[in-house]
C-alpha cells in the first residue's frame, strides 16, 4: 500500500525534476522507514529531468546517484545544459547515461546543450536496445540552431552507431545518421541542410513513416526518394524546388509552408503535379500557405488525384530563417 501511495505523489510531468519538496525526494526524507522504502522502489527514480545551469554543482553525480537507484526500471531522462556550463561538467552528465547497465534501459531521452557538450553521444550505439525517442537540440553562439527528433516502432531492434564526428558540420542530422539505419519510423529535423544530408535521407531514411523537415538554407540538392512517407511536412525558402526533387510513392498527406524570406514560385511552375506524376503517390490532403505553389500547379495537382483536399492557410510557421 505505501509503495501505492509513493506512486501516486510523483508529478504528472513525463520527467521528474529533483526537488527537496516533490516527490520522489520528498518521501524519503519523512521518516527512516519511508527513506528505506522508497530507496527500493525503483519506478520512483525512473524518471529524470536535470538543467545544468552552475559549475559549481555535481551534476553527474546527482544523475548517478538517481539512476542507481532505479535499478533495472527503464528510463526516461531529460538533460539541459546551459550553454556557458563548463563543457566538463555537460560531458561528464552525458557519460554517466552513457554507461552500458544505463544505455540499454534508456526508452526516451532528449539532450540539449552546445555542439562540443554533446560529444559523447557518438557512443550511443546497438547497446541502446530499448530506446524509442531520441530529440537532440543544439546552439552555438556562430552556428544556426539545430532540432532534431526520432521516433522508433515499440518493435524497433537496435540503433546503429553513429559513424561521423557531432563537429564536422553545424547540424545534427548528418553525424546522427547512423540512427536512421535502425527503423526509424518518425523524423522531426529543423536546422541547416545541405547535399550530404539528402544523400543520408535518402539512404537511411527507408523505414520512415511520416517526416517533418524545417530546413534553414536550401536549394536543389539532387533527387531524395522516401519510400514509405505517407505524411509529410516541409517548410523552407523554396517549397516547389524540394518537391522537384522530391518522390514518395506512398505520400497521402503534404503541409508545405514557407519562410519569411521565402521565394515564390514562377507562374508556370509545376513542382507539386510533377512529384505526383513521378510518384504516382495516392495525395488525400494538402495544406498550404498561400503563395507556396503557382495555381496552374494546384489545378494540375486536382487534376492528377480528384479525390485530393486542399486547405489554404496563412502563415503555418513564424520562423525567420
Amino acid at each position: 500500500m505505501l509503495v501505492l501511495i509513493f506512486t501516486y505523489a510523483l508529478p504528472y510531468a513525463r520527467f521528474v525534476k529533483p526537488a527537496r519538496r516533490a516527490a520522489p525526494l520528498n518521501i524519503s526524507q519523512v521518516c527512516r522507514r519511508w527513506r528505506e522504502v522508497a530507496l527500493t522502489v525503483p519506478v520512483l527514480w525512473a524518471s529524470l529531468s536535470v538543467y545544468a545551469t552552475r559549475d559549481d554543482l555535481d551534476y553527474a553525480g546527482l544523475m548517478r546517484m538517481w539512476l542507481a537507484r532505479s535499478q533495472r526500471y527503464r528510463l526516461y531522462v531529460n538533460f539541459i545544459a546551459w550553454k556557458n556550463l563548463d563543457l566538463c561538467s555537460s560531458r561528464a552528465c552525458l557519460e554517466e547515461l552513457m554507461r552500458p547497465e544505463i544505455l540499454t534501459r534508456l526508452s526516451d531521452l532528449r539532450v540539449s546543450g552546445v555542439m562540443e557538450a554533446l560529444l559523447p553521444l557518438e557512443n550511443l550505439g546497438a547497446q541502446a536496445s530499448s530506446l524509442r525517442r531520441l530529440v537532440v537540440q543544439t546552439y552555438d553562439l556562430c552556428l544556426e540552431d539545430a532540432y532534431l527528433d526520432l521516433s522508433r516502432a515499440s518493435a524497433a531492434p537496435l540503433l546503429a552507431e553513429f559513424p561521423v564526428n557531432i563537429l564536422e558540420t553545424p547540424s545534427l542530422f548528418f553525424p546522427l545518421k547512423g540512427i536512421l539505419a535502425g527503423p526509424t519510423t518518425h523524423l522531426v529535423f529543423s536546422g541547416d541542410f545541405y547535399y550530404d544530408h539528402f544523400t543520408v535521407l535518402g539512404e537511411f531514411g527507408a523505414h520512415l513513416v511520416s517526416c517533418e523537415l524545417y530546413l534553414h538554407p536550401f536549394s536543389a540538392c539532387g533527387a531524395l526518394t522516401l519510400p514509405r512517407v505517407q505524411t509529410l511536412t516541409v517548410g523552407c525558402r523554396i517549397v516547389w524546388a524540394f518537391l522537384d526533387n522530391l518522390t514518395a510513392p506512398c505520400l497521402r498527406t503534404l503541409q508545405i509552408g514557407m519562410s519569411r524570406e521565402n521565394r515564390l514560385p514562377e507562374v508556370d511552375d509545376m513542382s507539386l503535379s510533377n512529384m505526383i506524376r513521378r510518384s504516382r503517390c495516392p495525395l488525400e490532403s494538402l495544406l498550404m500557405e498561400e503563395g507556396s505553389l503557382s495555381d496552374a500547379d494546384i489545378a494540375e495537382a486536382q487534376r492528377l488525384c480528384p479525390d485530393l483536399h486542399i486547405t489554404l492557410a496563412g502563415r503555418l510557421w513564424d520562423y525567420t530563417w
